[in-house]
């Protein structure tokens, strides 16, 4: 537990599948909290391992997002005890990717670990013109 009037610190861990939008997703959290963002916000590149952000302390809060890169997925466990949350970000535009996501969400889900923390699915890229319908993502 935490030790009474010690701050409060939250890792929160982004995956998902290679191109889901998770880097881009913590850039647009980050401008919203008014962090320095690249310029060009939208020009991201696959994540080669972890990206570790740290956010403005907030009401005596301090939270930390861990993007492990969607080509990692062998190595999501090794983050697994250290998270107090964690958020899964589905490229609803690729259904040839669906299937491969369910499976990793679903391999998360089922972790021991995992099975308690809060969890967070992001149906991303909802506005791209070949978007798989709500009802196939949700269904």
């Amino acid at each position: 537990g935490r030790v009474a009037g010690a701050p409060l610190k939250l890792e929160v861990l982004v995956m998902g599948c290679q191109g889901a939008g998770k880097s881009l997703l913590v850039r647009r959290m980050k401008e919203l909290c008014g962090v320095r963002v690249p310029v060009d916000i939208l020009d991201t590149q696959p994540t080669l391992g972890v990206e570790l952000d740290e956010f403005p302390a907030y009401d005596g809060a301090s939270l930390t997002v861990r993007e492990v890169g969607g080509s990692f997925v062998q190595v999501w466990p090794n983050f697994f005890d250290d998270c107090g949350a964690w958020a899964f970000v589905v490229d609803t535009s690729d259904e040839g990717m669906l299937s491969t996501a369910a499976v990793e969400l679903w391999e998360v889900l089922n972790n021991p670990k995992m099975a308690t923390k809060p969890c967070l699915v992001i149906c991303n890229k909802t506005d791209a013109p070949l978007t798989t319908p709500h009802a196939e993502v949700c269904g």
